[in-house]
């Protein structure tokens, strides 16, 4: 039987990906030799941001304080039960060694990483749950620094990305740099 088509999309143009490979080249170099100026000047030409990369406690505040108290309610219902989940998955891991044949011994190590990179989309699919399950099952896991990071949405993060990434054990000093948020935070 042959298909019948209505209506057919035109086949998408390959991408140059030799092009694209030699622009992200650039960039990096770009950013390695300039730093957070260059970064601050892609933001602004790629995608239209010319603000802080890094928010002052009030703004965060500020953005939090937005949330409705049943929003907050959701999201730390959310976050006791990606916690206690992550805490029981973590506790089901064990070391273990093993010698298959004489002279050949295999095993699993608990290897923990020193720092996590959390990306947490700001877009048209923004959800709290993204900071939640990332940020706290690496908090969980004994992750010392864990960096979350978001774009922005109108100029500013999303009110409920700031209270998840808080709600997670993420804290900020005055420079913005990311430190655990003390047990009893929260």
């Amino acid at each position: 039987m042959a298909t019948t088509y209505l209506k057919r999309a035109e086949p998408a143009a390959a991408p140059d990906e030799e092009g694209i490979a030699v622009r992200v080249a650039e960039m990096l170099a770009k950013i390695r030799s300039e730093g957070e100026p260059a970064v601050a000047g892609y933001a602004r030409d790629l995608d239209g941001f010319d603000g802080d990369f890094v928010l002052s406690r009030e703004a965060r505040d500020r953005l939090i304080a937005q949330l409705p108290s049943e929003t907050r309610d959701d999201i730390t219902f959310a976050w006791r039960q990606i916690k206690r989940f992550a805490e029981a998955q973590r506790a089901s891991l064990h070391e273990f060694e093993i010698q298959t044949e004489p002279g050949v011994t295999l095993g699993q190590r608990i290897v923990p990483v020193q720092v996590a990179g959390c990306y947490v989309p700001g877009g048209r699919y923004a959800h709290a749950a993204s900071a939640l399950m990332s940020v706290t099952t690496a908090k969980v896991a004994g992750v010392p620094t864990v960096v979350a990071c978001s774009p922005p949405r109108n100029a500013w993060p999303i009110s409920s990305m700031m209270f998840s990434a808080r709600r997670s054990r993420i804290a900020f000093d005055r420079r913005g740099s990311r430190r655990p948020m003390r047990r009893n935070a929260g």
